[in-house]
């Protein structure tokens, strides 16, 4: 039972490997098939036309140049294929040649698509649609750049006799099926840096709303107003202009009538607990960070500065005071004047980090972490 099972593996594979074989079976020119436009369409639905099977030399040198272009930091191997592609396609539109119309308008086609691939940003490379329109709709005339050109038409060759159509033909579905090559490549391409932009930005958005200065409703309304157009990408869709993506992070903002919360300092305090409570209002500021890396969604060197209205309970009463409230990373200070004294405000975060530093430095003192002092 096993043997046969095997067997019938055997044949189905060796099956499978014929018929492959016999699917990519280009014309010899020396013997004519019965059906041209069979041959033709047989070429088309198995896709040997301008694929690994194609026995044409100018095929496998672009997909040379084609599979360099997907390890290549540029687009250049892929600029060198469609010019390769121009040149092959100029030798097409000779007097005399059959076609001269559609090679016409498959060359201008090229002609763009090279110069958009020199054009691109990396990862924006992309060549026209209307390649992947002909590769898809090959039965279908399709318009290009103002004619129409269909790749697998009836053709009008009798059987047994030899047929120039055919072979004008092929070349066409070689070119289409290469460029259908090169825009699958680089729809990729677009996909895998589009995948890697919005995640990068979907963190850069977190950090800017856990990281960065906390705002109110009327912060973010002035601070997305202060964005342009150009921070947003978009695409055209049916003729309409969309957005597209997460738009790009700012690096900095505003800080406008800013309540918050903070500490009056008291000399002779021993830990937070003895700071009084302070009501500040943070009238105008700015605050401003940079990315750690081009690729990095983490803040660096976060800081700022605005004017402050600071409320506090002090000796002689509550008492309004105005001046400076400087941000550095995750915590702030400000030194404000009221009736002729100068006072100092901090945030939750300093003054922790100002007694547990305190506290630290006692301890080793108690310990003589400092070592010996020697008298004389």
């Amino acid at each position: 039972m096993i043997r046969l099972q095997r067997f019938c593996v055997g044949v189905l594979l060796a099956g499978w490997v014929l018929a492959a074989r016999a699917a990519c079976s280009f014309p010899d020119p020396a013997t004519p098939p019965a059906d041209w436009t069979q041959a033709l369409r047989q070429l088309e639905i198995s896709r040997c036309a301008g694929g690994r099977e194609d026995p044409s030399p100018a095929v496998k040198a672009v997909l040379a140049k084609i599979d360099a272009g997907a390890k290549a930091p540029n687009y250049e191997p892929l600029i060198d294929a469609t010019e390769f592609l121009i040149v092959f396609a100029s030798g097409h539109q000779g007097p005399g040649k059959p076609e001269p119309e559609a090679w016409a308008a498959l060359r201008k086609t090229l002609d763009e698509s090279a110069a958009g691939l020199r054009a691109a940003a990396p990862g924006q490379g992309q060549v026209p649609m209307v390649w992947i329109d002909l590769s898809r709709n090959p039965g279908q005339a399709v318009p290009v750049a103002g004619t129409s050109v269909q790749l697998v038409p009836r053709l009008a060759c009798a059987s047994g006799n030899p047929c120039p159509a055919f072979w004008e033909r092929l070349d066409m579905l070689r070119v289409v099926r290469l460029m259908d090559s090169m825009s699958g490549l680089l729809t990729g391409s677009r996909l895998d840096e589009k995948l890697k932009e919005t995640i990068q930005r979907d963190k850069r958005w977190e950090a800017y709303r856990a990281d960065g200065q906390h705002q109110y409703w009327w912060e973010l309304w002035a601070n997305g107003k202060r964005m342009k157009p150009s921070d947003c990408p978009t695409a055209m869709e049916d003729g309409v202009r969309r957005r597209t993506g997460y738009c790009e992070v700012p690096e900095d903002q505003l800080i406008i009538l800013h309540p918050d919360a903070g500490l009056a300092w008291i000399r002779g305090a021993q830990s937070k607990s003895d700071l009084k409570g302070a009501f500040l209002l943070e009238l105008l500021g700015y605050y401003r960070w940079r990315w750690a890396s081009r690729t990095s969604a983490d803040m660096d060197s976060r800081a700022g500065v605005s004017v402050a209205a600071i409320y506090a309970d002090r000796a002689g009463g509550g008492r309004w005071g105005f001046g400076p409230l400087i941000h550095i990373g995750d915590v702030n200070f400000g030194v404000t004047r009221a009736r002729g004294t100068w006072s100092l405000t901090i945030n939750s975060q300093l003054a922790g980090r100002y007694f547990d530093a305190k506290q630290k430095y006692l301890d080793k003192l108690k310990t003589g972490a400092f070592g010996a002092v020697e008298t004389p």
